[in-house]
């Protein structure tokens, strides 16, 4: 489960049983070797098992580090002057609106000082807010920072009251805000500062307004904290076909805002063909397990079948056909009692969380995808240290520390 192409399918990892451990010797030496020329990390050799006996370099080879994903893969794949539609939401929203693709209502963007309603109303200032809300009325709502990642600073309002002129609003953590703090809360900048390699940096300002998701039944008998949603990462080729590289599920726990694995969420795999649930798994800082049961819930998730899922893998695709030269896409999908809802596209899409649920990314038939189009990589034996590598990894960190102090 996890990965898939027309060609062939690769197995959820958790199917294999734990193996017996190498030597500590041995795995600081292997861990020493693929630092050096891969970049990779000891969360990651940890996280795919490589330290297990039997997993031996061109079993390793098969896995991308995220170094490479970052460094390598992302810039060759997905041009800045068109990725940055994914990257704003409200240009996401734009785009996508006019391919008739099921989107979550926007109201627009409350920005202090230069904010506006979808209909070109000002809301830039808390008595615009304020307006805005008395005048449509959403009983819920999601304020996200319009360049935001992994879901931070995303705040959703499950309640919102109104009473004459009063308005106060309940988040979907069961906090309380009297509409002065949710004011205060969003005339604060958003502290989301994103950066990528060759110096492509992200800084928004503002909170992108939507209508909050009414998720399908199904998925709130599992995790009902969290608007849960099943991740699709497409692989636009030299064709311009669409291949289906990735699916998974993700689940969100109690007191949670949102479903992001690195925000304590469970990464789930997904049969791509059948849509049937596999296990899932909690990020290493959170525990690392493997699960089949929701921890919160106590519900079974493992062996479910989604809903609506050939109509999720369709509108994937649609999206995935209509966004030149961003080639590799991990679309988040809300299932509502309707159908599927497209929320974003993410060209940062998390390649551990969905990678672990595979026997790696770099299977045959990925590769002669990637070769076309001029992408190649290291199979059986190790490549060499390369300076030019390492050149370039100090160079981005260099440049990635230097957004960050000034970004402070």
């Amino acid at each position: 489960m996890g990965i898939s192409t027309p060609e062939q399918k690769t197995p959820d990892a958790a199917t294999r049983p734990a193996g017996a451990l190498k030597s500590k010797a041995q795995q600081r030496k292997e861990l020493l070797q693929m630092k050096t020329r891969l970049g990779l990390t000891r969360t990651e050799y940890e996280l795919y098992r490589f330290h297990e006996r039997g997993n031996d370099y061109p079993y390793m080879l098969n896995f991308m580090t995220f170094s490479t994903f970052r460094n390598n893969f992302q810039g060759a794949l997905n041009d800045p002057k068109w990725k940055v539609v994914l990257d704003n939401k409200w240009l996401f929203h734009l785009h996508y609106s006019q391919f008739g693709l099921a989107l979550p209502t926007v109201y627009g963007i409350y920005d202090r000082g230069d904010g506006f309603t979808s209909t070109g109303g000002p809301l830039a200032t808390p008595t615009d807010l304020a307006a805005f809300l008395q005048e449509y009325r959403p009983p819920a709502l999601v304020a996200k920072p319009l360049g935001g990642i992994m879901g931070k600073q995303v705040l959703i309002l499950k309640e919102i009251r109104y009473q004459d002129d009063t308005i106060d609003a309940t988040t979907n953590t069961d906090q309380h805000l009297t509409f002065a703090e949710l004011a205060e809360l969003l005339d604060q900048p958003p502290k989301v500062k994103f950066y990528m390699s060759g110096g492509y940096q992200l800084e928004l300002t503002g909170y992108l307004l939507q209508a909050k998701v009414q998720q399908h039944d199904h998925l709130n008998a599992l995790a009902p904290s969290t608007t849960n949603t099943v991740r699709v990462v497409t692989f636009l080729d030299h064709t311009n076909t669409v291949h289906i590289h990735f699916t998974i599920f993700r689940l969100g726990r109690q007191g949670n805002v949102a479903d992001n694995w690195d925000r304590g969420g469970i990464s789930v795999a997904i049969d791509p063909a059948t849509g049937v649930l596999g296990a899932g798994l909690l990020k290493p800082k959170y525990g690392g397990q493997w699960l089949e049961v929701h921890p919160d819930t106590g519900v079974r998730f493992t062996g479910q079948q989604l809903p609506y899922w050939e109509e999720i893998v369709a509108l994937c695709r649609q999206a995935a056909r209509v966004l030149p030269k961003v080639r590799s896409v991990g679309w988040d999908v809300a299932i509502t009692p309707t159908g599927p809802v497209l929320i974003e596209g993410n060209p940062d899409w998390d390649l551990p969380m969905v990678q672990v649920h595979t026997q790696g990314y770099l299977q045959p038939a990925i590769r002669e995808q990637l070769a076309h189009l001029g992408l190649q990589f290291p199979e059986q034996t190790l490549p060499p240290v390369s300076l030019r590598d390492w050149s370039m990894r100090l160079r981005e960190r260099y440049r990635q520390y230097r957004f960050f102090k000034r970004a402070r």
